[in-house]
């Protein structure tokens, strides 16, 4: 069987040749002043999108020639914002906590309920209560 040498690429003459296909896109939106647009945004998004590409273009490098992009070398480690308690609450486990079964006690009736005999509606509060009409 035959071996053969597979050519390795080299990632600073295809990242150079690619930037400067992918630097249109920094021009794509026309400066017309719309009100509408923040185009510092923008140019701040397709920035982090070239250099994302860039870096990209880092990683495949098999000689480690290049060097990682601005944007992704200036912060190292923690960043200044504060997280939120109730974020961390949330990101936890639940906890396993068992509710105790609560205690029920059988109903138990002051009359008997054998009605054979018959029994006599009445009601529980006086005569002004909200079963009988009043007329002035």
């Amino acid at each position: 069987m035959e071996s053969f040498r597979v050519p390795e690429v080299d990632m600073m003459t295809v990242s150079k040749n690619s930037m400067l296909e992918r630097e249109f896109m920094l021009k794509f939106v026309p400066r017309i002043g719309l009100t509408n647009v923040s185009y510092g945004s923008m140019y701040r998004v397709d920035k982090f999108y070239l250099d994302s590409q860039e870096y990209r273009d880092m990683t495949r490098d098999p000689y480690n020639k290049m060097l990682p992009p601005k944007s992704f070398t200036r912060y190292r480690g923690k960043c200044g914002i504060k997280i939120d308690p109730n974020l961390i609450e949330m990101s936890r486990p639940p906890s396993a906590h068992v509710d105790c079964i609560p205690l029920v006690y059988p109903v138990e009736y002051g009359h008997p309920m054998d009605i054979s005999g018959g029994f006599r509606l009445q009601g529980r509060y006086g005569r002004q209560g909200a079963t009988t009409f009043r007329k002035r």
